[in-house]
C-alpha cells in the first residue's frame, strides 16, 4: 500500500497483471474499480509489487520471472494510478537460481557526519 502526500491510499497487487486501486478513506473498501497497469509485463509476474514516491516520481517495484529465474524490476510514473513506464532492473537473475527477491524500499534520513 502507498499513502500519498495528500493522505490518499492506494493498494497495489498482482496476479499475472499488476493492479492498483484507490482506497476509500475508511481504508477497508476500494473506490471504483481496480486499474490494470499497462506497459508492464503481463505474464510471469510474482506477488508483492511495492510502490513509493520520491521527489514527485512514483516508483513501482515488482518481481518478474525471466529465463525461469526471478529478478526485481521497476517502473516510474507521475501519478500513483499510472501509467507506469518500465525503467529497468534493480536485481538481476541470480546465477544460483535463488528466488528471494521480495523487497521493500525506504528512505532513511541522513544525519550530519554520517555516510549515506
Amino acid at each position: 500500500m502507498l499513502i500519498d502526500k495528500d493522505g490518499s491510499a492506494y493498494l497495489f497487487y498482482s496476479s499475472e497483471k499488476i493492479y492498483v486501486a484507490k482506497l476509500k478513506p475508511n481504508m477497508t473498501e476500494i473506490e471504483g474499480e481496480p486499474t490494470v497497469l499497462d506497459y508492464l509485463p503481463k505474464k510471469d509476474l510474482q506477488e508483492s509489487p511495492f510502490a513509493f514516491e520520491r521527489n514527485g516520481t512514483y516508483y513501482l517495484t515488482y518481481p518478474h520471472v525471466t529465463n525461469k529465474i526471478e529478478r526485481l524490476e521497476y517502473a516510474t510514473s507521475t501519478s500513483p494510478m499510472g501509467s507506469f513506464k518500465w525503467a529497468g532492473v534493480i536485481l538481476d537473475e541470480s546465477a544460483s537460481g535463488c528466488w528471494t527477491v521480495h523487497h521493500s524500499i525506504l528512505e532513511y534520513p541522513r544525519r550530519a557526519g554520517h555516510l549515506t
